[in-house]
């Protein structure tokens, strides 16, 4: 927000991309940084009025630690763009060979009189364009799960700790904010005062300037660090902040809701925000928990498992060893027997769950026994039915087709002559098996 600057309202340009800084080691987007220590999540709109984006945004890697840093430029259309980018840029060339954090307080103020020193030699050359500009900064340093701060103006940094209160880390140096310090205005009547855009200190007005450098904080897993221009607090209450903080994700998300809602809420400035969280959330450690748990537990069932399968194997190794001892009745005890012992002594410590199994396995074998019991008692069952039947028929034919005595005959026909005689006329020698039942054959 264009603050002791100009605060003419441009023709209405609806939301542009996401405003990286204009650097080659800037990165936007989510991703991880300190050895995947702090997760990230940046997002920067150029607002509903304003045609131009004059906030900058970086992210500054070196061996020793991790440097965020937004800037809001000030100082008209070309000016405010070229304050924040120089600020920027300069930073990144002090800090990019950070190797140490032992001095990281003195490397933070002289990176920012640095840029100071840069925006106003640039504000004092003969261009209109550029004539009085400056930018704010806020800059946070994470080293592990250390940070510190510095910064100049009104933009801010902020902590939501673990219970979900949030509390300023940085100070605006502002004339409401020396009001608020004197007692004069609370915070709720400072956000409507007319001088609530006037700042008292800012990059590039003077050749020099002082710098707040805070000491180490020290932060907890899970804890979210949230840097901005006042395009978003200068709109937004704490109270909305935390609670948009307070309903988690990824940083990524944290920050692209914060947005919506500054823009929701004015969309008359540029807005950037960065949102840091060190290590991992508590729903995300708790997630990672159960599943190391679940891969060890896994592990130590398989581990179980092959156990339990190579004592089954020497069980029934055991039992083969008795048998074949048995029929050939040694009553000598061998070597080999007196190996075979522990075998004995593992049989009898079997698991309670492969001695289910071995039960289990059983009371199969017995079922099948006795199913295969039943068909056999049904098919002699239906064989002795089918043979009953088959000599019935045959009883009945013979006793059909029997020769009789001839009428005219005065003495019975002997036994050899009834075997010798053949069938009578016009029936075959086969009628016999034709008139027993295809089914009983």
């Amino acid at each position: 927000m264009n603050r002791v600057r100009e605060r003419a309202v441009h023709e209405a340009s609806g939301i542009e991309g996401a405003h990286a800084v204009d650097a080659p080691r800037t990165q936007s987007g989510s991703t991880h940084a300190n050895a995947s220590l702090w997760s990230v999540g940046q997002r920067s709109e150029t607002g509903y009025v304003r045609s131009e984006n004059q906030d900058r945004m970086s992210w500054i890697r070196t061996s020793a630690a991790d440097i965020f840093v937004v800037s809001d430029g000030m100082g008209g259309h070309a000016g405010g763009a070229a304050a924040a980018s120089l600020t920027v840029q300069v930073m990144q060339g002090e800090l990019q060979g950070l190797g140490s954090v032992q001095r990281a307080g003195a490397a933070l103020e002289h990176a920012l009189q640095a840029a100071n020193a840069a925006v106003y030699a640039r504000g004092q050359m003969p261009n209109p364009m550029t004539a009085g500009m400056g930018a704010t900064v806020v800059a946070l340093l994470a080293a592990g799960e250390r940070i510190m701060l510095a910064h100049v103006g009104d933009s801010r940094a902020y902590l939501l700790d673990r219970r979900g209160v949030l509390r300023r880390l940085t100070k605006d140096h502002s004339v409401v904010q020396r009001m608020i310090d004197a007692g004069v205005l609370t915070e709720s009547e400072a956000a409507n005062h007319p001088d609530a855009g006037v700042l008292e200190r800012a990059l590039g007005l003077t050749p020099r300037v002082p710098v707040d450098v805070s000491g180490w904080l020290t932060l907890r897993h899970g804890e979210l660090c949230m840097l901005c221009s006042d395009g978003l607090c200068g709109y937004v209450a704490d109270e909305t902040i935390a609670a948009a903080m307070r309903e988690g994700g990824a940083p990524q998300a944290i920050a692209d809701r914060l947005v919506r809602i500054a823009l929701e809420h004015s969309g008359e400035d540029n807005v950037t925000v960065q949102v840091l969280r060190c290590g991992e959330s508590r729903r995300t450690s708790l997630r990672r928990w159960i599943m190391r748990s679940a891969l060890a537990l896994a592990t130590l069932c398989a581990a179980a498992a092959m156990v339990v399968g190579a004592r089954w194997i020497g069980v029934h190794i055991g039992e083969r060893s008795a048998t074949g001892a048995a029929a050939n009745g040694s009553a000598k005890v061998s070597k080999a027997s007196e190996a075979d012992a522990p075998v004995a002594v593992s049989a009898v410590i079997v698991p309670v769950p492969l001695a289910t199994a071995l039960a289990s396995l059983e009371t199969e074998i017995a079922r099948l026994e006795r199913e295969q019991q039943q068909v056999i008692t049904d098919y002699e069952r239906k064989r002795d039915t089918l043979h009953k039947k088959r000599d019935a028929k045959r009883a009945q034919h013979a006793g059909a087709h029997a020769p009789r005595k001839s009428p005219r005959a005065e003495e019975p026909a002997s036994s050899s002559e009834v075997s010798t005689a053949g069938p009578p006329p016009g029936v075959r020698d086969d009628a016999l098996q034709s008139d027993i039942d295809p089914s009983d054959r």
